[in-house]
């Protein structure tokens, strides 16, 4: 994050003509699939997770309420890293990331809606 919020345009060439923006977005996509398509999706609406802290006691009450909670929080803490590193980072990183996160992650997590009503669902409930 610290390289990518560096004002310098050099900088931003090296970053964008790298796999960096591609890996980042990849392991959201590998997060999301890693919620198990079981999981209630009203799990979803109450959590609330940033990327920097997640106390051990909240990882605790969360996998202890609902299964794939640790899946869920990897997921949601992931998301909150990317969407600080757009907010964050050099606008042609961010133009670059942008469109890196719809094809390699909209677009293939949009897969998810085409099965069944209960996967669809929770693919709707984790993209809202």
């Amino acid at each position: 994050m610290i390289v990518s919020s560096l004002p310098e345009d050099d900088i931003a060439n090296l970053v964008t003509a790298s796999p960096a923006c591609e890996r980042v977005v990849e392991q959201l996509l590998c997060k999301f699939r890693a919620v198990p398509h079981d999981l209630d999706p009203a799990d979803v609406d109450r959590l609330n997770i940033t990327w920097a802290y997640v106390s051990p006691e909240f990882c605790e009450q969360t996998v202890g309420r609902c299964p794939g909670g640790r899946q869920l929080t990897a997921f949601f803490s992931w998301l909150d890293y990317c969407d600080t590193l757009m907010k964050e980072c050099h606008r042609s990183i961010a133009a670059h990331l942008a469109r890196v996160f719809r094809s390699h992650f909209l677009e293939r997590a949009a897969e998810a809606l085409g099965g069944s009503a209960r996967r669809a669902l929770l693919a709707t409930a984790l993209l809202a």
